[in-house]
């Protein structure tokens, strides 16, 4: 399947209000296994919740950096 990926990496001196954001396509089976690969690290934390529209999202803190992925299905 394929999606929209949005990734909003937010810069702790910064703050939430100037995340960097990249927007790339996706294709995969598993959002799971893919979003897997942002969380190596020794303290990671990942929080996911599921949109009625199918929107996926991926609360991330990693290292002590914040990141939010969210994943939107093309129809």
């Amino acid at each position: 399947m394929e999606y929209e990926l949005i990734r909003e990496l937010f810069n702790p001196c910064a703050g939430e209000a100037h995340p960097q954001v990249s927007v790339s396509e996706v294709d995969t089976d598993n959002v799971d296994s893919y979003a897997q690969q942002f969380l190596s690290g020794k303290d990671s934390r990942c929080t996911k919740s599921v949109q009625d529209s199918g929107v996926i999202i991926y609360e991330i803190e990693k290292d002590g950096q914040k990141q939010k992925l969210t994943f939107t299905p093309y129809a």
